[in-house]
């Protein structure tokens, strides 16, 4: 279903977000300023796209009705081709983005649409319009935009500078969260159910991942009890969040994590872990260690209830390393960086693979470590996965991941001493007593 937008150019922001939130919910638009390419005969390139469209977005402004040019044109060739369609047919559907009156007589019998004054609620007429069938999930966002919209337009009923962080997570085209992206090499992420930085930036996170970024991510286990004490919180103002809506979430964003994992240029770019209890809040940490470093950090919720749920940011050259404030204060930054790292380290989180192939039984699990240690087919962060998780083998397993452990620690020079940290050395005891070994 493609769908040619036409504009004038000082409307470009606008269309540029109509064309991002469209392709956002699977559909296919064209912008010229997104698909032309250096060398191609523009003109011709787009009467093509015109012709071959499925739908015509006329984005009327005062700009676009009254000015001449290009965009006079590209009306002229699809009303010409609307006429070619049935009188039921929605081929051109004009989208005012302020008030004004199209020019053209046969423009104004079109019902049109507007983005004016709430944006959401136009977005949801066009979608219904081209007959878009939304997931539950996909409603839920809308919803989500539409309060915050309204919120955030009553300076009386909310404070919009305390929604400045808020912003920075949860916003789909947020310009200072793409900045901050561009400038970091890791993410770390406590994201429970929702994925917000990844739904709305998944281009941006791509060239993040393609210049060798690093994310590691903890979302909810999809079929943990967790889902069940989740949904229990979930009231999303009258409407209660089910157990299906938050798995279709965490399957959703775990898919969206696996099509990023295909663009990675070395192993543990994407690493996740899943956990099976509630935190309570969600954390977003970038570079932590270097000094532009930010943490964004929200209470934890579900369902509409963050757009009243206290979130703050705290950044390492303010809070970090800083002798001018109390050792507290310094204190919070590495508070909810410490956070981070116990959750992730702890054995009661588990690594998700991204691999096709899906453990039906612990059986099948335990047969794919050994197969993967003694093929070497397997990461060091998977590694530290296994031998946390060795004393809850079977015995006669267990004994196997240690032999196969061993023997890849010793292709890995960290069996003897010598080659030992502190910290493996007390791995290689361990495994020599499950060993029976002097």
């Amino acid at each position: 279903m493609k769908i040619f937008i036409s504009y004038a150019r000082e409307d470009q922001q606008i269309a540029k977000k109509l064309y991002h939130d469209l392709k956002n919910f699977g559909l296919e638009p064209w912008l010229d300023i997104e698909h032309l390419h250096p060398g191609q005969q523009w003109k011709s390139v787009i009467n093509h796209v015109i012709k071959t469209s499925s739908y015509f977005f006329a984005l009327l402004s005062s700009y676009s009705v009254s000015k001449k040019g290009y965009v006079q044109k590209e009306l002229k060739v699809a009303l010409d081709l609307f006429d070619e369609f049935p009188q039921t047919s929605s081929y051109l559907i004009p989208v005012r983005i302020e008030h004004c009156m199209p020019l053209d007589d046969k423009l104004q019998e079109i019902q049109w649409v507007d983005l004016f004054p709430s944006y959401i609620k136009g977005f949801k007429k066009i979608l219904s319009a081209l007959k878009v069938e939304l997931n539950e999930y996909q409603i839920l966002k809308l919803e989500h935009e539409e309060i915050k919209e309204k919120l955030l337009k009553n300076s009386n009923e909310v404070n919009v500078h305390k929604f400045q962080y808020l912003d920075c997570f949860f916003k789909w085209n947020d310009d200072n969260f793409n900045e901050k992206l561009d400038n970091s090499s890791e993410i770390k992420m406590i994201s429970i159910a929702n994925l917000p930085l990844l739904i709305s930036n998944e281009d941006n996170y791509k060239k993040f991942i393609s210049r060798g970024g690093k994310i590691k991510c903890i979302c909810l286990k999809p079929n943990g009890n967790a889902i069940k004490m989740a949904a229990m919180q979930s009231f999303s103002y009258e409407k209660l969040v089910n157990e299906n809506v938050i798995k279709e979430q965490i399957s959703y964003n775990l898919n969206l994590l696996k099509n990023l994992s295909e663009n990675t240029t070395h192993k543990d770019q994407i690493q996740v872990k899943l956990i099976d209890y509630l935190p309570p809040y969600i954390l977003t940490i970038l570079d932590q260690e270097y000094s532009h470093g930010t943490i964004i950090v929200t209470m934890n919720g579900f369902g509409h209830h963050y757009l009243s749920r206290p979130c703050f940011a705290l950044y390492r050259n303010d809070f970090s390393f800083n002798k001018e404030k109390s050792d507290s204060e310094n204190n919070w930054y590495k508070f909810f960086v410490d956070t981070f790292e116990n959750i992730w380290n702890s054995p009661e989180c588990d690594f998700h693979f991204f691999t096709d192939k899906k453990f039906e039984t612990t059986d099948d699990y335990e047969k794919w470590v050994i197969l993967a240690l003694q093929n070497q087919t397997i990461s060091e962060s998977q590694i530290v996965e296994i031998f946390n998780k060795i004393d809850t083998f079977k015995d006669d397993i267990k004994k196997e991941v240690a032999i196969a452990l061993k023997d890849y620690w010793i292709k890995k020079n960290k069996w003897g001493k010598k080659g030992c940290s502190k910290k493996q050395w007390l791995k290689v005891n361990k495994l020599k007593k499950i060993l029976v070994e002097e």
